[in-house]
Parts: C-alpha cells; sequence; structure tokens
C-alpha cells in the first residue's frame, strides 16, 4: 500500500467533504483515511489504483482540484 497526502482546492463545507469521501470510495483498491476541508489521506494498492485515478475522482467533484500531494508511510 502507499499513502498520499492530498492537498485540495474548492472545498468549503462538509458537504464537499462528503462528495471527495464517496468518490474516492468507488475506487478499487482505496483505503480512506482522514477527509477534511482542503486535504485527503487515502492509502492505496498500486496494483488496483494508482494516483491519476485518485486524482481524476477528485476532479470529477464538480469545483474541486488535486494542487499538491505528498507521499507517505502507509500504516
Amino acid at each position: 500500500m502507499r499513502g498520499t497526502s492530498l492537498q485540495i482546492s474548492g472545498m468549503h463545507c462538509d458537504g464537499c467533504v462528503e462528495r471527495v469521501r464517496q468518490a474516492l470510495g468507488g475506487l478499487a483498491g482505496v483505503v480512506i483515511g482522514e477527509v477534511r476541508i482542503g486535504t485527503a489521506e487515502v492509502e492505496f494498492d498500486e496494483s488496483k489504483c494508482d494516483l491519476l485515478s485518485i486524482v481524476d475522482a477528485i476532479r470529477s467533484v464538480g469545483g474541486l482540484d488535486v494542487t499538491g500531494f505528498q507521499a507517505r508511510t502507509a500504516e
């Protein structure tokens, strides 16, 4: 598993947080960690999903964009 912290622009409410959770929840091999306004923590199995798919899922939520990410040690 690979862990990543994502910086997300355009999130402004708890509804945005829930929409990001739903978008990420539809991806195979993704374990959703903490999601709050402006950030999301995820772990993913690189044999089932890649970072680009995660970014695309977040961007599919209207008005949101991933502005940065940082690899982290998966727990």
